[in-house]
Order: C-alpha cells, then sequence, then structure tokens
C-alpha cells in the first residue's frame, strides 16, 4: 500500500478517499473486500480516478498475480491516467503530477512482472518513476510549507 500525502482533489474524492481507506483496512484481513473497495473508489473517480486507489488496487493484483484483472484495469484506467496527469501538468500542481507519475510508474512494473522484461515496458515503469522524483525534487526545492515525501517501497 502507497501513502502520497493530501489527495483530496473535488467532492467525489471523499467518498474515494474513504473507500480507499477501507480498502486498506480490509487488504490486511480480507482481500476479496478490499479488491471491492478499492474498484468502487477507482470506478468513483470516474473519468478521473483517484490515482491512490488505482495504484492499491494494482499492487493487490500483482501480489495475487492476478494478471487477468490487472490488464483489464490498465486498459480502462491507465489512458485516464494520463489525461490527469497532462492536466495536472497545465495547472503545475506538483503534488498530482507527482502522484500520477508515480501510480503509472508502478503499475508498469506490475505488468513487466507477469510479462517478463521487456525493454519497452521497462522504460516506460523507469520514465515514470524517474519523473515522479525530479518532480518530487522540484517541489521540494519551492517555498511550500510542506514537502513531497518519497520513500523506498518493495515494489
Amino acid at each position: 500500500m502507497t501513502s502520497i500525502g493530501h489527495r483530496s482533489f473535488g467532492p467525489n474524492y471523499a467518498l474515494a478517499e474513504f473507500c480507499n481507506s477501507l480498502g486498506q483496512f480490509y487488504q490486511k484481513r480480507e482481500n476479496n473486500l478490499a479488491i471491492k473497495y478499492y474498484q468502487l473508489a477507482v470506478d468513483i473517480g470516474g473519468n478521473r480516478p483517484d490515482p491512490l486507489a488505482v495504484l492499491n488496487l494494482s499492487d493487490l493484483y500483482a501480489a495475487q498475480q492476478n494478471y487477468a484483472s490487472l490488464d483489464q484495469l490498465v486498459k480502462t484506467v491507465v489512458p485516464t491516467l494520463f489525461e490527469s496527469k497532462s492536466d495536472a501538468y497545465k495547472r503545475s500542481d506538483y503534488k498530482r503530477i507527482f502522484m500520477y507519475h508515480h501510480t503509472l510508474g508502478l503499475i508498469f512494473s506490475h505488468i513487466e512482472s507477469k510479462a517478463g522484461a521487456s525493454s519497452v515496458g521497462i522504460a516506460s515503469a523507469e520514465f515514470q518513476l524517474d519523473h515522479a522524483l525530479s518532480t518530487a525534487r522540484k517541489y521540494n526545492e519551492g517555498n511550500h510549507t510542506d514537502s513531497i515525501v518519497v520513500q523506498p517501497e518493495n515494489h
């Protein structure tokens, strides 16, 4: 599970955050309920799904080696993550930019773990994760009262 700071972005995100929190709670106890709550959090976002819910759902699918569900999630959600990332760039919203790069990078790494390493897929994951780190550095160098904290994960 990943935690990426304050994520509220519109009225539906309060409910999405709640469902994502329930997913995190149940992931420690009952993976089937966790999947349902994560999926609900993703669905609530419509054409702007919560990237943390997407990441948590993809993490769970990868841990279960449920690659059919992971592939379906990628097909339905990744295009909207790219659109949302583009919108975040237009607004210079570095926290959101970080979240989208981070989520996309880890999703691409999950895909590569199931398929075997391809140079294109690995390059995509590395590109997204490198840009997540550079975005965090750029934000943290600015005059902000908070920071983007990047912690190593076991992915």
